[in-house]
């Protein structure tokens, strides 16, 4: 039943790890022939003789220490005075080691308490850690590009360069004024401080003149489908006003943030932060296309009762790994070792609990060297694709480590690995199962390129208006707006809905890459139905492509860019086709 009222986004923090829309920059302690010890590494990793961390250890284990903000700045504020004033080069790697380090172990606090904070977000401990990680990103930033800047002009760099700790011209970019100033972090504390309002807005409401927990109440097993929906309705409305000012300022204060950056606006600056190779004009005309030709199909479907003939069998935790892992295992490897390594290690959370953030998303713990995946599960078959759309994230980092990515590629490995799933699963799983997963997932691909384009138009629309417009009575008409063109549902709640899109709130201008990337995915989908084979072949391909465009990758493994013309007309008639099979 939870489905029927809420559309769980996937949410990919691959990118950036834990923040996310700040610039990381991982910098690797470098000897001479790193460069081609890390090409190598990769290669070995694609066929599974490497593992990402070679110390043992399970998640639940790690510890955790609460980040000292003055100690870190000492740590970075001694490296940057020896590359000014020092005189031994050994002396400033020894430094840049301990920075490097306390810079990887910053991260990996700030990603253990958001695991855990998400695990239970009934735990004040860690939810404060997670707020306390977070508002501290911006000056740990600073520090950081503060002491590479210092690097760059060093009189000890041809040092650094020539022994290899450097490769050349890689400090080029920091030799100009930094990207930290005082005013740009300010600007990025203000943003997380208003990220952790959004974070805090509670599950508290008013039903019938009594106060609920939402959580509690939903947990009921007594509840019908209309006392859900009444429940979630009721939330909405009682938190609206407030997630609409929070959304209001955060607009504001990023708009600002952009100018400081040099940008002319806030949605170029989170196009070249996510590395997208198209422009915000090319995904007008894509999101045209989608609302003319799929918002109808849409609202046909639906008509028909499609989306009423959905059933969602229950599936365990110990039966959805099972399932998962017979699948990785006849893919082989690399994925097979993946998902070997994941278990083993205990570097996932796929448990339905009510207590657990609605969001889903693959983290990196850097100082172990390893990704993370949490699911917040149904406990139905429909946690079969939306796990196996994190483990395609979590493969990839697997894969080739941590590093900075085009996202819609990202976005592309993701996807992709649910469809290879649905497709292994057809002659494995009991055929009823089967067929109702099939339904589940063609529809979901219809709702992720429809939902997904409503939400990028909405976003695009807030981010336009007057600063006095920014009210809720103004976002309210617009999510009406949005829905209605693409062919969505426009009830109260699903106009409502917006305010529980974390994606809006915490990871702007991000939603239209599902709408891009799932199309690359319905290529790998297309091509699983006839040769299975041929299609973890171009999978593998696309995952051997981390430093290529997303456009440049597709087209290496021989797939067609989503704005070619015809691809949402193709998307169209196989998801007719098989709901019809």
């Amino acid at each position: 039943m939870k489905r029927l009222l809420a559309f769980v986004l996937a949410l990919s923090l691959l990118l950036s790890g834990c923040m996310p829309y700040r610039l990381l920059r991982r910098f690797f302690r470098r000897d001479p022939g790193i460069l081609e010890r890390v090409v190598s590494d990769m290669v070995r990793a694609c066929h599974g003789d490497t593992a990402p961390a070679d110390g043992a250890f399970t998640f639940p284990e790690l510890p955790y220490e609460s980040p000292d903000e003055q100690a870190l700045r000492g740590i970075f504020e001694t490296a940057q005075g020896l590359a000014a004033h020092g005189d031994s080069a050994d002396e400033l790697m020894d430094a840049l080691d301990l920075a490097f380090d306390a810079y990887d172990d910053f991260y990996t606090m700030d990603t253990i308490a958001m695991i855990r904070s998400d695990a239970d977000q009934t735990d004040a401990h860690w939810r404060g850690e997670y707020n306390r990680c977070e508002r501290m990103i911006a000056k740990v930033e600073q520090w950081y590009d503060r002491m590479l800047r210092a690097c760059a002009v060093s009189a000890l760099r041809p040092a650094l360069e020539d022994c290899g700790y450097f490769v050349a011209h890689e400090l080029d970019s920091y030799e100009g004024g930094g990207d930290y100033s005082d005013q740009l972090v300010s600007l990025l504390q203000r943003e997380s401080d208003l990220e952790a309002e959004f974070r805090a807005l509670g599950d508290e409401f008013d039903l019938d003149g009594e106060q609920m927990s939402l959580n509690e109440y939903l947990a009921r097993e007594d509840l019908s489908e209309e006392e859900y929906s009444q429940a979630y309705t009721a939330y909405l409305r009682s938190i609206n006003a407030e997630a609409a000012r929070i959304y209001a300022a955060l607009i504001g204060v990023r708009q600002e943030i952009a100018a400081a950056s040099g940008y002319e606006s806030y949605e170029q600056y989170c196009y070249d932060y996510y590395a997208r190779d198209y422009s915000p004009a090319e995904v007008d005309a894509y999101l045209d296309s989608i609302r003319q030709i799929l918002g109808p199909c849409r609202e046909a479907l639906f008509a028909r009762g499609e989306y009423d003939r959905r059933d969602y069998p229950i599936l365990g935790e110990k039966e959805l790994l099972r399932n998962l892992g017979s699948v990785m295992e006849r893919l082989g490897d690399p994925a097979a070792e993946a998902f070997d390594f994941m278990r083993a290690r205990e570097l996932y959370d796929v448990r339905a609990d009510q207590n657990k953030a609605s969001i889903s998303y693959t983290a990196y713990l850097y100082s172990y060297d390893a990704p993370y995946l949490f699911v917040d599960a149904y406990g139905d078959v429909e946690d079969l694709v939306c796990t196996a759309h994190e483990f395609g994230h979590f493969l990839a980092s697997y894969v080739q480590g941590y590093g900075e990515v085009s996202l819609d590629l990202d976005e592309t490995w993701s996807q992709g690995m649910e469809y290879l799933t649905l497709a292994q699963l057809r002659d494995t799983m009991n055929p009823s199962r089967y067929e109702a997963l099939l339904r589940i997932k063609l529809l979901d691909t219809l709702d992720t390129y429809t939902d997904e384009a409503s939400y990028a138009a909405f976003e695009r629309a807030a981010y336009a208006l007057p600063e006095e417009e920014r009210t809720a009575e103004r976002f309210n008409a617009l999510s009406a707006e949005c829905l209605r063109a693409y062919g969505c549902e426009d009830s109260e709640q699903d106009v409502l809905w917006w305010t529980q899109i974390d994606h809006l709130f915490q990871m702007p201008f991000y939603v239209v890459s599902y709408c891009v990337s799932v199309d690359a995915a319905m290529q790998l989908y297309e091509l699983a139905l006839e040769t299975p084979e041929e299609a973890w072949n171009v999978y593998c391909e696309l995952l051997n492509a981390p430093d290529l465009s997303f456009s440049e990758a597709l087209q290496e493994a021989g797939l067609e860019s989503p704005f070619a013309p015809g691809r949402i007309e193709k998307a169209r008639e196989t998801i007719e086709a098989q709901l019809t099979e």
